[in-house]
């Protein structure tokens, strides 16, 4: 879901999953189990003999002029002030890690693990 905004636009991930995928991946190189069954493997869609659902559904709202640029700013502001879990870590809302990160991926670039590193350039 996104919501236009002046400062910057809020895409709000709400992915329908156990796991993000950069979780399953860190959990796949540490050779750790996952603490619950992931229960969608990719991999053996297709293989069953019913398919599980699986979908991806996108609705669109003309939100114009239905939602006001205070009431927005005021919900971002409630969230950021919200009590902190984890004393290091402001709250967020879903996405707005995702948007900082892929800024500093654009600023910096992506950074690479030295193992992972090391296997691309054996390849």
């Amino acid at each position: 879901m996104a919501i236009p905004r002046q400062k910057r636009h809020i895409v709000l991930d709400m992915a329908v999953s156990k796991y993000a995928y950069e979780t399953l991946g860190k959990y796949e190189m540490e050779n750790k189990e996952l603490p619950y069954p992931g229960d969608l493997n990719t991999f053996l869609i297709g293989k069953k003999e019913k398919e599980p659902a699986i979908s991806q559904l996108f609705l669109v709202f003309d939100m114009e002029e239905k939602i006001e640029e205070e009431r927005i700013e005021e919900t971002v502001d409630s969230i950021h002030s919200a009590e902190r879990v984890d004393p290091k870590q402001k709250p967020s809302y879903p996405g707005e890690r995702t948007y900082l990160r892929r800024q500093k991926n654009l600023e910096k670039g992506i950074a690479v693990k030295e193992e992972v590193w090391e296997k691309i350039n054996r390849l």
